[in-house]
């Protein structure tokens, strides 16, 4: 049996089509039967424009699975709090937890913005660190100049992965209270690369809830 969306619940909105595709983070407001409010998603400091009658996919993780189902845009509300008011228009489903675990982590990441223009190999790798990861992606502390969309080519500094290249797409933008971060969505990531990723990040927590830090 599905887990049931809870007031001030973390979900994720997914725009699959469109100018605007991606997955961005959001909040449960409100739940009236099959309605939700939702607090609407942002990028680069502004809401993202999603329009009236727009299917959207809403994902979140319940204690024991994490689900999915598809919902309607049917109100947009700006004031006092930019919301989005959506309608359930398809069953709950269950998704395999392990795309979509995700942990709070730094380490290093060496990284270049693939430029048409630019051979891969002329371009220097620059430095930064990771704030999470997951099965599918990464978000990445970054500069102010650091461009709100496009593809990255990155090396994560994790055993049996730290010379191999992973391609992924800028896919969402934060704001952090002491800088700028981007959420990296991966592209045509080897299953194996990713299982690897997987099994580092549970060795990773129980690491940490062995010496009592989680």
């Amino acid at each position: 049996m599905a887990e049931d969306l809870k007031i001030n619940q973390k979900i994720d909105i997914v725009v699959e089509k469109g100018p605007y595709t991606g997955t961005y983070l959001s909040k449960v407001a409100d739940i009236n039967g099959d309605i939700y409010q939702v607090t609407a998603p942002f990028f680069s400091g502004e809401i993202v424009p999603l329009h009236i009658n727009q299917t959207i996919k809403i994902s979140y993780h319940g204690e024991h699975a994490s689900y999915q189902f598809e919902a309607k845009i049917i109100e947009r509300i700006r004031e006092p709090v930019a919301l989005f008011t959506l309608q359930k228009n398809s069953d709950i489903i269950r998704i395999q937890r392990r795309n979509f675990f995700r942990l709070n982590v730094k380490i290093k990441v060496n990284y270049r913005i693939l430029d048409s223009s630019v051979a891969p190999e002329e371009s220097e790798l620059k430095e930064s660190i990771t704030l999470d990861i997951s099965a599918g992606g990464i978000k990445m502390a970054v500069d102010d100049d650091f461009p709100g969309e496009g593809i990255l080519e990155f090396y994560l500094d994790i055993p049996e992965l730290s010379n191999t290249a992973i391609f992924g797409k800028i896919v969402n933008n934060y704001d952090l209270p002491d800088g700028r971060a981007v959420g990296i969505q991966f592209i045509g990531i080897d299953q194996k690369d990713q299982d690897k990723i997987v099994s580092w990040l549970f060795e990773y927590q129980r690491d940490l809830r062995k010496r009592g830090l989680l």
